[in-house]
């Protein structure tokens, strides 16, 4: 992968390993505020001299060069160039090393240039998302030193103080030149404001442990990760899902990483729920897919979705982020007990469970289902391919996804936990959570392939796929310990599990491709589900062998869990092209693996 990222709240760069930005190299590279690419090419260089790179790193928001510069043919100069993103601004510092004894001269120079984009119509170059619009509406009026960017919702700015200059390097002397891009953003509409253009303010807590070696790097990676991902809310500092593609706060992603690392970092779990409450769904509105108690999916800053041509200022349409909400309620008062927060979210609580009860089972058999959307499938596995039918056909809806009802029972028993915190009947979630349990063993069990299926079509027909899916119920405890037993089974054997994880389908499947998005691949966030399901009913050695495979993957990403890679079980884990790094809940994932081998 020769795409480089570093970002510091509201602002990133993609630029290319070697540096440097032009998006007629990859067109996805350039300078983002939220989701609107402002600068399509930017370089400072010495002219005419030979350049030979020898060193670089990265390191979330920012990232060194090293070269050689020669100005004869032999190599005399050592270039130390930084970029890095600080307090609204993106600093570009140059240090100039002459190893020689006599006196050198250089002339740099720059270039930089604007081309507004919006990161869905970067994502449709791409090839991510199909879009059918119209041009964006707004002025760009150039200035000597930056450019304003104007349309009917946003308003932003570019000021550098970049020059071409000739430099002259004393015989072994240093030299250094600091240039600066300075940005701003306002939204022209003040009710849509979600975020603030603003660095965030609070850091991640160093996770401490003494473990050395591979789990220790996973660790200290993964907060590094974590911390790349922050930005500022009305909520406070919150986490985005996953870059460079999903720089927003996504509903499902942030739950999962709540249920991940609710233990170690309860202030961020608070942020999260926080923010998540504030955006529930309030009324009626198709275009967004909202409805009242229905939790959000993702919230973005996109000129296309601000002007109303797109849903995702705030859109709704995932199944599960509602009941992954109360789960993860739950989880964090079981963690710490804090009864003062849940009494402060209980109108939120109760709405959520009203959502379940009045639209989430959309046709009144007991399951929560959904139907196509913007999104056509609306679980985790959302892309168009990763529900069909044995023919090949989307499947006829409302559909009832496996992961989505052990969320639910997942949901019930957390709220029965918490009745009295709340103020209501648990007894009445228990039962309810009773009768789900014993109709999802019943109706979701494929006798002949001893495992679940991974859904249910809209005429109660099993989709009889093989997928990990239904092995989130591990974790919520919706299976029957002999059938559990059975799909853990299933699950370590060959076809499914490989030496980098579990696979998010069979490879006896028809549909399998390792190379795909969701239909073989393995995500390390489905995997770490799959762990602290396998400790709960009791298949310690089945826990050890995934967390162990994960974090041997791990070691090929430089220990940056990416969003997913392929499923090939090869002597290596082959990468997903296009996979995020970081990606949220991938991180939050090393938090699962350590506790499964922290005593090993």
């Amino acid at each position: 992968m020769n795409r480089w990222v570093i970002r510091n709240g509201p602002i990133m760069v993609i630029m290319d390993e070697q540096g440097g930005i032009d998006e007629r190299r990859k067109v996805e590279e350039g300078v983002y505020l939220f989701d609107l690419r402002i600068i399509s090419r930017l370089k400072i260089f010495p002219r005419d001299l030979k350049m030979c790179e020898v060193g670089k790193e990265l390191d979330g928001n920012g990232c060194r060069f090293k070269r050689l510069l020669s100005t004869d043919g032999t190599y005399k100069i050592l270039l130390d160039e930084e970029w890095r993103i600080v307090d609204n601004a993106l600093t570009i510092t140059l240090d100039f090393t002459n190893e020689t004894g006599e006196k050198l001269d250089i002339l740099l120079d720059y270039v930089i240039d604007y081309n507004y984009s919006d990161m869905f119509d970067i994502r449709a170059k791409v090839g991510h998302f199909s879009l059918s619009t119209s041009g964006i509406e707004a002025h760009l009026r150039r200035k000597e030193n930056g450019v304003v960017y104007e349309s009917r919702h946003i308003r932003a700015e570019v000021k550098h103080d970049l020059r071409s200059e000739r430099l002259e390097l004393l015989p072994h002397g240093k030299l250094r030149r600091t240039y600066t891009l300075s940005f701003s953003f306002e939204l022209q509409e003040p009710n849509e404001v979600v975020y603030e253009f603003v660095q965030p303010r609070h850091h991640l807590r160093e996770f401490s442990t003494e473990k050395e070696g591979d789990l220790g790097a996973l660790l200290k990676k993964a907060v590094d990760d974590i911390q790349e991902l922050f930005i500022e809310s009305f909520a406070g500092t919150v986490p985005v899902a996953g870059l460079p593609w999903f720089s927003a706060v996504f509903g499902r992603d942030s739950l999962v990483f709540v249920l991940e690392t609710s233990r170690y970092y309860p202030e961020f779990s608070r942020n999260i729920l926080t923010f998540l409450s504030r955006l529930q769904g309030s009324r009626f509105d198709a275009f967004r897919e909202e409805q009242p108690g229905k939790i959000l999916h993702e919230a973005r800053l996109s000129e296309r979705c601000l002007s109303g041509e797109l849903p995702f200022s705030r859109y709704y349409g995932s199944i599960d982020s509602t009941l992954l909400y109360l789960l993860a309620m739950h989880e964090y008062w079981k963690n710490h007990g804090d009864d003062m927060f849940i009494k402060m979210h209980i109108p939120n609580i109760i709405a959520a469970l009203n959502w379940i009860e009045e639209y989430g089972d959309v046709d009144g058999d007991g399951y929560v289902e959904y139907r196509r959307g913007v999104l056509k499938n609306q679980g985790w596995k959302d892309s168009d391919e990763a529900l069909m039918d044995e023919e090949g056909n989307p499947p006829e809806g409302p559909i009832a996804l496996a992961e989505v009802q052990a969320y639910f029972y997942g949901a019930l028993i957390g709220v029965s936990e918490m009745a009295g915190v709340l103020g209501i009947n648990g007894q009445k979630y228990l039962e309810k959570a009773r009768k789900l349990k014993e109709q999802f063993n019943r109706d979701f069990w494929m006798e002949d392939e001893a495992f679940f299926a991974v859904a249910l079509d809209g005429r109660k027909n099993r989709i009889d796929h093989v997928t990990s899916n239904p092995a989130h119920g591990l974790m919520t405890g919706i299976l029957d310990s002999e059938k559990a037993k059975l799909m853990v089974r299933r699950l370590m054997s060959d076809d499914m599990f490989t030496r980098w994880g579990i696979r998010t389908m069979s490879s006896k499947m028809p549909m399998y491709n390792p190379f795909s998005y969701h239909n073989g691949s393995i995500w390390p966030h489905d995997n770490a589900l799959i762990i602290k399901g396998l400790q709960r009913y009791g298949f310690h050695e089945e826990a050890r062998k995934v967390a162990i495979a994960l974090l041997n993957a791990a070691r090929h990403f430089n220990y940056h869990l990416p969003e997913l890679y392929t499923g090939y079980n090869g002597e290596k884990p082959i990468p997903y092209p296009e996979a995020c790094v970081p990606q949220l809940w991938s991180a939050g994932s090393a938090f699962v693996i350590f506790e499964v081998l922290k005593n090993s």
